[in-house]
């Protein structure tokens, strides 16, 4: 799941938001992992201990930015946050899963590689980009399974997205990953839709319910091109004051298509839609969601609303 630091280390001041706006911790440091799982042969000089890699960054001319240094730890098996995923990954019922043979390739080693980095907030998303490149050079030089623990996904070596030389084209699409899951006690609640790899930018993650089982591709893009439209309102936030430690936004967003052009990658009509975005503070340790629901203005039911947005952001 998307993983990111309390950001409280130090002195906070307390923030209320007004009528109609959420308020929305900003965290200090944002951290990213990835496991490079079953290595077939270990790095040479990699100790037991955690191990700091420079990496340095470029900017988009190509001058260097800044360097981040990712830590690359051996884990045991059973460690997290390996042992989770790799319990929910080989549930035939719990949505994705892995195939028999690297399910079993990555339940009989004892020792994996953990891969960390961290950042603050603000655009560059320097943590995610090095983590990521530094595991997919690892999987390559170990022979390893490369998997993303905030998603959780098994991903292909050489999948990392260029997150850092063209702003106006980072595609958030490319990061989440969109749960689906049913309603448990009755199916004709409709579908439980939520985002995992958000928080890993510094956002709650998102979440739909009592979505209809034919809406929940076209929902998908829409929650999608919302993230996109957080996520470049949260970076904008950050260039104008980059220490914060809150954020006030408004409770009704404006989605539009072009949003989830840059989320997907994939073209629509023009059009857009308004959404009314709730925070759910999740437990302890437990993520944060902001639910997507119909803007206070709409009337009707609200499985009309989620029809309608569809069709006014896809053309459907």
């Amino acid at each position: 799941m998307g993983t990111c630091s309390n950001g409280l280390s130090g002195p906070r001041r307390s923030f209320r938001g007004m009528a109609n706006t959420l308020v929305l911790p900003v965290p200090e440091r944002l951290l990213s992992l990835y496991v490079v799982a079953a290595p077939e042969r270990m790095p040479s000089g990699l100790a037991e201990r955690p191990v700091g890699h420079a990496a340095k960054a470029l900017s988009a001319d190509g001058a260097p930015l800044v360097d981040v240094a990712p830590r690359v730890e051996v884990i045991e098996a059973g460690r997290p946050p390996l042992a989770g995923m790799v319990e929910l990954l080989g549930c035939l019922d719990c949505g994705p899963h892995l195939d028999p043979a690297t399910l079993a390739k990555v339940r009989s080693a004892e020792r994996h590689l953990m891969v960390a980095a961290t950042y603050g907030p603000a655009w560059p998303p320097l943590h995610a980009w090095t983590a990521v490149t530094t595991a997919e050079a690892l999987a390559v030089a170990t022979g390893g399974i490369l998997f993303d623990p905030e998603a959780p996904l098994l991903r292909p070596v050489r999948w990392a997205p260029c997150a850092l030389r063209d702003r106006h084209r980072f595609a958030v699409g490319e990061w989440l990953e969109v749960g689906v899951s049913a309603d448990q006690t009755d199916i004709r609640r409709g579908m439980w839709m939520t985002t995992a790899g958000l928080a890993r930018f510094g956002l709650p993650e998102l979440q739909g319910r009592r979505i209809p089982p034919d809406l929940t591709v076209g929902w998908c893009d829409v929650v999608n091109g919302l993230a996109q439209t957080l996520l470049r309102a949260h970076w904008a936030d950050l260039d104008v004051e980059p220490g914060r430690a809150f954020r006030e936004i408004a409770e009704t967003v404006t989605v539009t298509s072009e949003d989830v052009e840059a989320a997907t990658g994939r073209r629509y009509p023009p059009g857009s839609a308004e959404v009314r975005l709730r925070l759910d503070p999740g437990a302890p340790g437990r993520a944060s969601y902001l639910t997507v629901l119909p803007p206070r203005a709409f009337r009707g039911p609200a499985g009309r609303w989620r029809r309608e947005i569809v069709a006014a952001l896809l053309g459907g």
